[in-house]
C-alpha cells in the first residue's frame, strides 16, 4: 500500500484512533489524502448550515416535496401541472445532488404554484390540507425565496459536475486541482454586485411567472432588537440594516458565498 484516501469522517481520518492512523502504524508510507469530492461536499454543507435563511429555504423545499408525495391524489394534481420534471427529496449526505430537488422549482415554478392553488381551491379537500397549501403558497410568493432558488441552483449547478468528475478513475491530480481552481473562481466572480443584480433579474422572471412583485418587503413581524446602553463616548451605536434588499444581500448572499470562498485568503 502506497496511500489511502476516503471521506473526512473523524472515525476515518482521525490521527489518533482513526482508520488512517491504524493503517500507518502497519505501513508508515501509506499517507492519507482526503477525498476531494467529499471535501467539496462538506463545503456546500457548511454553506447551508451557516445561514439561517439557507436552512429555512431547504426546509421549505423539503416541505413542498413532502406535501405532494404524501398523497397520491395531490401527486396526481402535481403531474397535471408539471411536465418533464417532478419534485425530488433532499439528500442529507450528498449536498451537491440537491440540484435535482431544485430543478423543478427553477424551471417549473409556475406549474407547482398552480398545483398548490388547485388544491387550495378544491372544496372537497380537508381544511387542514388547505391551510398547509396556503402556507406553501405564501412561501413561494416571497421574492427572497425566489432569489434563493436562483442562488442555490447556480451554486449546485457549478459544484455537481465537478464533484462527479472528481469521482471518476481517469482524472489525475493536476486535472482535479484545475477543476477546484475553476470552482474557486466561480465563487469569486459570484461575490459581486453585478452577479447579485443578475440573480435579481432571473428571480424577477420567476416572479412574473407566478404574478408577484419583485420586492423584498418584509411580510412578517421582525423580532425586537434589544438596544445596548452606551457607557463611553468611543462606543458606537449598533444600527441594524433596515433595507430588506440590502439585508438579504449582505447577511445571506455575501455571507453564504464567503463560507466557500474567503477573499482574505486569496
Amino acid at each position: 500500500m502506497r496511500g489511502q484516501a476516503y471521506d473526512n469522517g473523524a472515525n476515518m481520518k482521525g490521527d489518533k484512533s482513526g482508520v488512517q492512523s491504524r493503517i500507518r502504524v502497519l505501513n508508515p508510507r501509506a499517507f492519507y489524502v482526503p477525498c476531494s469530492s467529499h471535501s467539496l461536499n462538506l463545503v456546500v454543507n457548511d454553506m447551508a448550515k451557516a445561514s439561517l435563511e439557507a436552512a429555512k429555504f431547504f426546509n421549505m423545499v423539503q416541505k413542498i416535496y413532502l406535501f405532494f408525495s404524501s398523497s397520491t391524489f395531490r401527486w396526481a394534481i402535481l403531474l397535471k401541472h408539471v411536465e418533464g420534471l417532478t419534485l425530488k427529496p433532499l439528500s442529507d449526505t450528498r449536498w451537491e445532488s440537491r440540484i435535482e430537488a431544485l430543478k423543478p422549482l427553477r424551471y417549473q415554478l409556475g406549474g407547482i404554484y398552480d398545483a398548490l392553488l388547485t388544491i387550495y381551491d378544491n372544496a372537497e379537500i380537508d381544511n387542514l390540507i388547505k391551510v398547509e397549501a396556503s402556507g406553501l403558497l405564501n412561501c413561494l410568493k416571497q421574492f427572497k425565496f425566489l432569489c434563493s432558488i436562483i442562488i442555490w441552483y447556480k451554486v449546485l449547478n457549478c459544484i455537481n459536475p465537478i464533484s462527479k468528475l472528481l469521482q471518476t478513475q481517469d482524472y489525475d491530480l493536476p486535472t482535479a486541482m484545475e477543476l477546484l481552481k475553476n470552482c474557486t473562481d466561480f465563487f469569486k466572480n459570484l461575490r459581486s454586485d453585478e452577479a447579485f443584480d443578475n440573480i435579481l433579474c432571473d428571480a424577477k422572471e420567476l416572479a412574473d411567472e407566478i404574478d408577484i412583485t419583485d420586492s423584498f418587503e418584509i411580510t412578517q413581524p421582525r423580532h425586537r432588537i434589544r438596544r445596548k446602553n452606551i457607557n463611553f463616548d468611543y462606543e458606537a451605536q449598533d444600527n441594524p440594516i433596515e433595507d430588506p434588499k440590502l439585508k438579504f444581500k449582505i447577511e445571506f448572499y455575501f455571507f453564504t458565498i464567503d463560507q466557500a470562498w474567503n477573499p482574505d485568503s486569496v
